[in-house]
C-alpha cells in the first residue's frame, strides 16, 4: 500500500482513539501513520512538479502537502507545518465529499 493512502485512515483512527481516551492504541496508531509518512518522505523536487508543472495535479499535490505538514509536525517545526497546512488548505478549496474529514483536521491544526 502506498504510504501517504496508509498514513491518511491512520491519523483518523489515532484521532478517533483519543476521543475515546483510549492512548495506548491511539500511540500505537499513531507510530504507525508517522511511520509510514516518514517513508513517504516528499522530494523537494516533487512538489514544485505538482504545482506548476505539466504533471500538475491538485489532489497528489494536496496528499504531499498534508503528509509533509503532518512530518514536519513530528520533528518539531511547527511555523513550517502550517504554512505547508495553509498550502493545503488553498489547494483543496471546496471539499469533495470525501474530503471533509481531511477539512477538518487541517483547520483543528490551523487552529
Amino acid at each position: 500500500m502506498r504510504p501517504l493512502v496508509q498514513a491518511r485512515p491512520l491519523l483518523a483512527l489515532a484521532g478517533l482513539y483519543s476521543d475515546v481516551d483510549d492512548t495506548e492504541r491511539m500511540r500505537a496508531v499513531f507510530d504507525s501513520a508517522r511511520r509510514a509518512t516518514n517513508a513517504a518522505a516528499v522530494d523537494a523536487v516533487v512538489l514544485p512538479v505538482l504545482r506548476n508543472g505539466p504533471h500538475a495535479d491538485a489532489t497528489l499535490l494536496l496528499s504531499c502537502l498534508s503528509a509533509r505538514a503532518i512530518r514536519t509536525t513530528l520533528v518539531g517545526l511547527p511555523k513550517d507545518a502550517l504554512a505547508q497546512t495553509r498550502e493545503a488548505l488553498q489547494v483543496m478549496g471546496e471539499p469533495r465529499p470525501g474530503q471533509r474529514l481531511m477539512l477538518l483536521a487541517m483547520r483543528i491544526s490551523v487552529a
